[in-house]
């Protein structure tokens, strides 16, 4: 058994995991080989594009909070990383383009059920992997108030909220 995992040049947190993935798949049988390529990021997201990359591990982040923001583009066949893996699940684009109608106040408990379903259906089909992104930390002074992590804003901070006490 052979796979090829590919990581974009320079980008270390994405060649670490491919790295592991290689260790831990390659340490469950001798005969398991795992080759790490890195390639150019026009090159990496070119292949990812026209779907040749076997496993290739990419970021994602929060654009805006709501599970919408992961649920479509990971599970719905015409999200943006769905198709780029050819993952096409009927059921999940029912569920998916049904939590998206539920938007009035007294429709949240139905749509988080729903959103919830979804990601233990996720967890059960397995499509992709996903892997924790590094929790950023941030060193101040102790009379700077204000400073707080915000993924919603790349782990960077509003400057109008500072202060000093």
């Amino acid at each position: 058994f052979r796979l090829t995992i590919t990581h974009n040049a320079g980008n270390t947190v994405r060649q670490a995991v491919a790295e592991m993935l290689k260790a831990n798949i390659e340490s469950l049988n001798p005969k398991f080989k795992i080759d790490v390529v890195p390639l150019q990021w026009s090159d990496y997201l070119k292949a990812a594009r026209a779907k040749s990359l076997p496993v290739w591990p990419l970021g994602w982040g929060a654009d805006y909070a709501d599970p919408d923001n992961f649920i479509h583009p990971f599970y719905h066949s015409e999200g943006s990383l769905a198709k780029r893996q050819n993952f096409k699940d009927p059921e999940f684009d029912k569920l998916i383009e049904y939590a998206r109608t539920l938007v009035r106040p007294d429709q949240q408990e139905e749509r988080f059920a729903i959103y919830r379903k979804i990601g233990r259906m996720a967890y059960d089909v397995l499509p992709n992997v996903p892997y924790p992104r590094q929790s950023p930390f941030i060193v101040t002074r102790d009379n700077l108030q204000g400073v707080y992590y915000n993924s919603m804003i790349s782990g960077a901070f509003y400057w109008k909220d500072l202060s000093k006490k």
